[in-house]
């Protein structure tokens, strides 16, 4: 293969790692946000002991 082509691909797959680690972290923030606001809004969520502990991790997170 040629230094171009090698070049080219080493170039994709770091703009690939980029904008995929950005789509993830998006993702995640969004799914906390989620998660925060079922746990907070809902009264059997807010009454058990373990949704507590996930709105506390979702929050930390």
């Amino acid at each position: 293969m040629s230094d171009s082509i090698i070049s080219s691909l080493t170039h994709a797959i770091s703009n690939t790692y980029i904008y995929m680690g950005i789509i993830v972290t998006i993702g995640g923030i969004l799914g906390g946000i989620i998660n925060i606001i079922i746990f907070l809004s809902l009264r059997t969520y807010r009454q058990s002991s373990s949704a507590s502990y996930l709105t506390v991790v979702s929050i930390i997170n």
